[in-house]
């Protein structure tokens, strides 16, 4: 691993394998072990590069600017032309999802295609009370509150990846997942999605408690030519609790964008 400057912070980065190169992006609260698992099997024939986001992992946590999606999507960007990269893959979960889906936005000369694991879009007005509860919690009582109010949900049939994810959740610093949370409130990629012209395959877990398959069949509505992959028996933590047929998906699609 090493640190890398870009964008006015330094990014904790790992960067592994040759071959076209694929992007991995991890969601809210999590580091560049939540691809542990899946970026071996891409590796094979691919250059895996992983980061911890701004704020997140053992990246630095600059307390401005605010963070959003543009932010993250740039910081990414800044990142490949310090290492040389025109063009990838970015694949993401939840938060990082966002991220790729922004950088494809912005940045489309430098996307490849996009895969949205589990995508956080936007938050539904159902949810909103738990993230503002997240929010509060992080501001006023620390991650150990917030631990106890994510992990469970995260994975409820699932307490040995639920303690995991609480573990990297106590690992962040709650000024940083506080301002991490007001930009996942703030993001609206519905509608702007339809603008991405971009390969995009959507991957949902079919028992995901946080972002259910309606959510991820609605983005792949909303954006010209995107297929979606339903991974049966499967939840939120896609990359954990399914990462064999997860990479093979990444895998397959990226085989089949190249060529066009």
């Amino acid at each position: 691993m090493a640190r890398v400057g870009v964008n006015g912070t330094e990014l904790e980065v790992r960067d592994e394998g040759r071959g076209p190169e694929i992007v991995l992006l991890p969601g809210l609260g999590a580091g560049l072990e939540l691809w542990d698992a899946v970026a071996p099997l891409l590796g094979a024939h691919r250059r895996v590069i992983r980061l911890d986001l701004r704020g997140f992992g053992r990246s630095a946590a600059p307390p401005s600017p605010p963070y959003s999606l543009g932010l993250w999507a740039r910081d990414v960007k800044a990142l490949l032309d310090v290492l040389k990269v025109g063009r990838a893959f970015f694949v993401g979960h939840g938060l990082g999802a966002a991220v790729a889906l922004e950088l494809g936005l912005d940045f489309p000369m430098a996307t490849r295609g996009i895969v949205a694991v589990a995508p956080l879009v936007q938050i539904s007005p159902l949810l909103a009370p738990w993230y503002r509860q997240q929010l509060d919690a992080a501001e006023r009582q620390g991650m150990a509150a917030v631990a106890a109010l994510v992990a469970a949900r995260v994975a409820p049939s699932r307490p040995e990846l639920a303690e995991r994810y609480a573990q990297m959740l106590q690992a962040t610093a709650a000024g940083s997942y506080a301002r991490a949370v007001r930009a996942a409130m703030q993001a609206d990629l519905g509608e702007r999605a339809a603008d991405l012209a971009k390969p995009t395959l959507v991957v949902a877990g079919q028992h995901d408690p946080l972002l259910p398959v309606q959510g991820a069949r609605e983005l792949e509505e909303h954006i010209s030519g995107a297929r979606l992959a339903v991974l049966p028996g499967v939840g939120h933590l896609v990359p954990w609790e399914a990462p064999q047929e997860l990479a093979q998906r990444i895998g397959e699609f990226a085989a089949s964008a190249e060529r066009f």
